[in-house]
């Protein structure tokens, strides 16, 4: 059956697409599989990173709110206690000039205190002694059964939350340091007339001359209310932002706590849910999934049901990541089922096994027709062969004798001729293959670079947007302080106007509010925040404009082109990639004329050089301690060409190194780490596409200096 020609062409052409369709179907189902489910895990665990670095960025801002709030609190007890003082002071100076007996002016300065007007926050102002164990009350306009009483009450301790008694607490403060402040809790009326223990922050003063305490307090539950709203804001919002979502098919993200209740989540019920039972372990689900947050590297993997078709049917295997989150106690999670993570790679497998019936019909059909047009000419030559061996042999240009295989002999010379011609049209067809591959390989290495510099495009963008935001904030704030500021002396100089005159302490008072507004901070910081917010936009502007110009995709024909435009956005772009190794330092000839070039390869050439110099001194400084290397890059106009020369102070290569660099494959990097095609690409871009040349200096320990000269118009 194979002795024929025509079989053995149509049987080893259809095997060879057979053998290579099944290869290829076993091969690439398993890779797509393989990288299909690294990719997924990889975004579920980037979605949850994110999450956790929005959270943080926000219980940030709410811890910055709850010290502004008690800063703002203590200022106002403060200033209170300091009027009361100086009533007291006022009439101490009384007694001291013989205007009034000492207990005259004791008295007078309780009543003085007694009747100073205080604010919805601040009630009153009391006074004890500084006597020990427990102090004594001098006037306590609350509850006036006090005043000369020892404060031992078994009620007063509710100091520091140690169960210390409040008054002896302020005595040690006051003792100490002469003024400070006390935590303690204290009884207050709700809406509903009922009396609650409520958390109150006190400011206490000494006046030594009678050894007085002075003091008031301030509630602040409503810090702690208000930063209960706040949390619940967060919530809200990543409710809302888990809900636009998708993690494969019906992949979504959820948020417990240590407490084992689920606060954010697309289905169940929030609150409590120590009842759902992992079916695998058999333990808690919570508790499981709060054990694999301590890996946040690994997954936990898992059996549940998939609603709404299969609701109930624990048979279906699924994949969640967690990250913990320790201030608030949150665990944020992502989940995906483990066949919708496959689906893709079955897709794709079922459309290569369609696609390959198509080819093995099609090479089946091409291999008969091919072995048909290949053995007629065979036949038809072989019978004229035997017509002339038989009919005009004298005639015969070349003599056709003895047997069928001699005469089949010169026919096969003949389709050697033909042979050559056809190798010779292979050749013009392999070259132009070959063009088409070095272009595809271009756009491979470019594609790969912008992939590597994604992750650091984001996190350049990302740093300046969110001080831009923070300032913003700032701004916003430092606006009320300073209407509130305006609104007091508006107040004042209106009292002024009515009573005709200034009131003595008026300078004192506008100091006073100037102060309380911190108002020399104000004009010192707002300016500075403007400038950094635009300073921020330039910069994000300044990055998507490099990424613009490195990705355009060029005309594919030769341009008049900015080289230093070209390396200026070539080194924005991978700002990431050398800022933690090296400083970078541009020496760019101002008046550099345009070359005629094609730019997109040339910036993927620059991009190129410029992350093997980082990587170079990125394994120096390794080596040798360094903080930081230097890359430089310079440009200058010399003759007909223009110069680019890039330097790195890495570690320098040997000779043996040097005189491989530019061949395919080579690489000196880790297996993984590069390709090897980076400066071959390089070669030829520099070489044979812009006639121009690429040299190497180096020097083992101090460093490599590629010199790159380009013709201004290269010819056609």
């Amino acid at each position: 059956m194979l002795k024929s020609l025509r079989s053995k062409i149509l049987v080893a052409l259809t095997g060879t697409v057979l053998v290579s369709m099944l290869l290829t179907m076993f091969f690439v189902k398993r890779e797509t599989e393989k990288q299909i489910s690294l990719l997924q895990n990889k975004n579920a665990q980037q979605l949850v990173e994110a999450i956790g670095l929005n959270v943080e960025s926000q219980y940030k801002n709410l811890i910055f709110h709850k010290q502004v709030l008690l800063k703002q609190k203590k200022e106002k007890i403060n200033n209170i206690v300091h009027v009361a003082l100086g009533i007291v002071e006022e009439s101490y100076k009384n007694y001291k000039e013989g205007w009034l007996t000492e207990e005259e002016a004791k008295q007078r300065a309780r009543d003085d205190i007694k009747q100073m007007c205080y604010s919805n926050e601040v009630d009153y102002i009391w006074i004890n002694d500084t006597g020990r164990p427990i102090p004594r009350m001098l006037m306590y306009p609350e509850n006036p059964e006090l005043d000369g009483q020892l404060l031992s009450n078994p009620g007063f301790n509710s100091a520091l939350g140690l169960k210390k008694n409040f008054f002896a607490a302020t005595v040690d403060v006051v003792l100490q340091d002469g003024e400070g402040y006390v935590d303690y809790f204290w009884p207050k009326a709700n809406k509903d007339g009922e009396t609650a223990i409520q958390p109150k922050l006190a400011y206490v003063k000494l006046f030594r001359e009678w050894n007085w305490v002075i003091g008031t307090g301030i509630y602040v539950d409503d810090i702690e209310e208000d930063t209960k709203k706040q949390i619940n804001s967060i919530l809200t919002t990543l409710r809302e932002t888990f809900s636009k979502m998708v993690i494969g098919k019906s992949g979504y993200m959820y948020l417990f706590n240590g407490s084992n209740n689920l606060l954010v989540h697309p289905s169940l019920t929030l609150g409590d849910s120590s009842n759902l039972i992992n079916p695998v372990t058999r333990n808690p689900m919570l508790e499981d999934l709060i054990a694999a947050a301590k890996t946040p590297a690994k997954s936990l993997e898992y059996i549940w049901d998939k609603p709404p078709l299969h609701k109930g049917e624990y048979r279906f295997w699924k994949k969640s990541h967690i990250t913990y989150f320790e201030p608030l106690d949150w665990y944020i999670a992502s989940t995906v089922y483990t066949d919708e993570i496959e689906a893709p790679a079955i897709e794709i497998t079922r459309y290569i096994f369609f696609l390959s019936i198509c080819i093995l019909v099609f090479a089946f059909i091409l291999s008969l027709l091919l072995s048909r047009h290949l053995t007629s000419p065979l036949q038809l030559l072989t019978a004229a062969a035997q017509k002339i061996d038989y009919d005009s042999m004298a005639d015969a240009a070349i003599p056709v004798t003895g047997s069928i295989e001699t005469r089949r002999l010169g026919s096969i010379m003949n389709k050697t001729l033909e042979s050559i011609r056809a190798a010779v049209r292979s050749k013009e067809e392999l070259f132009e293959t070959k063009l088409s591959l070095e272009l595809r390989l271009h756009q491979a290495e470019k594609l790969e670079s912008v992939g590597r510099l994604a992750a650091g495009i984001a996190h350049e963008i990302n740093t300046p947007t969110q001080y831009v935001g923070t300032n913003i904030d700032f701004l916003n704030d430092a606006s009320k302080d300073i209407s509130e500021l305006l609104e007091q002396l508006t107040k004042l100089i209106a009292t002024a106007h009515r009573n005709g005159n200034l009131e003595d302490d008026f300078a004192d008072t506008v100091k006073e509010y100037f102060e309380t507004a911190d108002w020399e901070f104000l004009q010192e910081e707002i300016p500075k925040a403007l400038l950094q917010s635009q300073e921020g936009l330039r910069r994000i502007s300044k990055i998507v404009s490099a990424m613009k110009n490195f990705s355009h995709p060029g005309s594919g024909e030769l341009e008049s082109s900015d080289i230093n435009i070209g390396i200026q956005s070539t080194v924005t772009l991978a700002t990431n990639e050398w800022k933690y190794a090296a400083e970078m330092e541009m020496q760019l000839e101002d008046d550099l004329p345009l070359v005629l070039c094609y730019p997109d390869e040339l910036n993927q050439v620059f991009l190129n050089m410029v992350i093997n110099s980082a990587h170079a001194i990125a394994a120096h400084n390794q080596k040798s301690g360094r903080e930081k290397g230097l890359i430089t890059i310079q440009t200058e106009k010399i003759g007909k060409h223009v110069q680019i020369r890039i330097s790195d102070s890495g570690g320098g290569m040997p000779d043996a190194v040097v005189d491989k660099i530019f061949e395919p494959f080579y690489t000196t990097k880790e297996v993984g780490k590069g390709t090897g095609q980076g400066l071959a690409i390089a070669h030829d871009v520099i070489v044979n596409k812009h006639h121009g040349s690429i040299d190497v200096q180096t020097e083992l320990g101090q460093g490599t200096t590629f010199i790159i000269s380009l013709p201004i118009a290269p010819p056609s």
